[in-house]
């Protein structure tokens, strides 16, 4: 799997790969893997979400190892797929893990899906899909 591959269950790492070149590697896209030797952090989100008496809990943990954008969409699939924008936020550099509950009233609408991503110029660094049952 590709580090910045989505992963339902909620845990996204990126870099961390094994470099043909020695040092570590960087993931910046498909098929684009640097060697930094010099890169001492992952990247790492995780999403841990879930539905109880008509509150959403959404508990993210991150570590960036520069600033990224962070956005966040709601997929809805029934009754028609829907992908519905919730922030999306610059982040400064986070050199260790920052967890950050969130937890709001939220309608029963069955099974939706939270899609959270950090971005860079270079494009997805890490990204998260998590399935949650509303109902």
């Amino acid at each position: 799997m590709l580090p910045t591959e989505s992963v339902e269950g909620g845990r996204s790492r990126g870099a961390g790969l094994p470099h043909p070149q020695g040092g570590r590697a960087v993931f910046k896209g498909p098929g684009e893997v640097a060697a930094d030797p010099d890169c001492a952090l992952d990247w790492l989100l995780e999403l841990d979400g879930s539905y109880s008496g008509g509150i959403l809990s959404l508990n993210y943990t991150l570590t960036l190892p520069e600033s990224a954008t962070w956005s966040n969409y709601l997929i809805l699939i029934s009754p028609s797929v829907q992908v519905i924008p919730l922030f999306s936020v610059p982040l400064p550099l986070i050199p260790i893990e920052f967890s950050l509950p969130l937890a709001f009233p939220f309608p029963s609408l069955g099974q939706i899906g939270i899609y959270s991503g950090l971005f860079t110029a270079g494009g997805a660094e890490a990204t998260v899909l998590e399935w949650i049952m509303t109902k």
